[in-house]
C-alpha cells in the first residue's frame, strides 16, 4: 500500500476539510483521521 499525504501546515481549514473527507471515508482513512487526531493533540492544538 502506498500512500501520499500532504496536510498543509499554513491553512488551519485545510486540515478541517481534509479531516471531514476522510472521517466520511473508508477504515483506512478513519484510521488516518485517528493518526491526525493523535498528531494535532500531541501538538497541543
Amino acid at each position: 500500500m502506498q500512500c501520499k499525504v500532504k496536510i498543509n501546515q499554513h491553512r488551519p481549514e485545510a486540515r478541517v476539510d481534509l479531516r471531514a473527507l476522510y472521517a466520511a471515508g473508508d477504515d483506512h482513512q478513519r484510521d488516518l483521521v485517528s493518526w491526525m487526531d493523535t498528531i494535532e493533540e500531541s501538538r497541543g492544538r
